[in-house]
């Protein structure tokens, strides 16, 4: 696959947002052993999180989505993520997810892990991760920004051969995926809509629409 965008540019793009962002503390993460070994960014070049019309590039602006709706309004605070149903007794505010962001053939996700289908005729996530995962995980803004991060200079960039999509695991318990994919790809679409921010800070690149960065639930089913 042709790379548009060399590393360097990437890295220059990535880390020209944070200079006016709040960096937040990294959150004290517990060790479950099934999980610890899945961690790490994963990589793919799986035809189920791809399309023939995909653009790598996309993919930086939809970070930038990420950037100037949900991180701008939320920055380090934690959260506690959840699906559908809030936790009873929450140790932390609660985050409705999935939450998606989409720019033309790219879009990044935020999801339950455990909430990600998986079985045939979809393909294991990258890297197999067994769980067992929880129905509700802490993390902040930070922490997925951190994760896009690293999915993005590891996956696409000068190492080709690594595929252009990928995801990682964060949370406390490591129960949250961050998803890079290709817009309207098998996999993306089984992945309930979710949240879609619509906000945007005065100033960022994104039109700001005088909806805040909670953005709305547009389907549940």
């Amino acid at each position: 696959m042709h790379h548009l965008l060399s590393t360097h540019i990437i890295t220059a793009i990535l880390f020209s947002h944070l200079p006016s962002l709040t960096t937040a503390t990294a959150l004290p993460r517990s060790s479950p052993p099934a999980l610890t070994a899945n961690t790490r960014t994963q990589c793919t070049t799986s035809p189920a999180w791809l399309t023939p019309t995909f653009r790598s590039e996309d993919c930086l602006e939809a970070v930038e989505r990420f950037l100037y709706t949900d991180y701008v309004h939320y920055k380090g605070t934690r959260y506690e993520f959840h699906d559908r149903t809030p936790p009873a007794q929450p140790r932390y505010p609660p985050m409705l997810v999935p939450r998606r962001y989409t720019i033309a053939s790219c879009t990044v996700v935020i999801a339950m892990l455990w909430d990600i289908p998986d079985q045939p005729p979809l393909p294991p996530l990258p890297g197999d991760p067994k769980g067992p995962f929880q129905r509700a995980d802490v993390l902040s803004f930070q922490d997925v920004f951190n994760a896009l991060r690293r999915v993005s200079l590891k996956c696409y960039g000068d190492a080709g051969d690594l595929g252009d999509l990928g995801w990682e695991a964060v949370g406390k318990d490591f129960s949250v995926g961050v998803f890079m994919m290709a817009t309207g790809s098998e996999v993306e679409r089984n992945i309930r809509i979710g949240v879609e921010p619509s906000g945007a800070v005065a100033g960022g690149s994104l039109n700001s629409t005088g909806v805040d960065g909670g953005g709305a639930e547009v389907q549940t089913s």
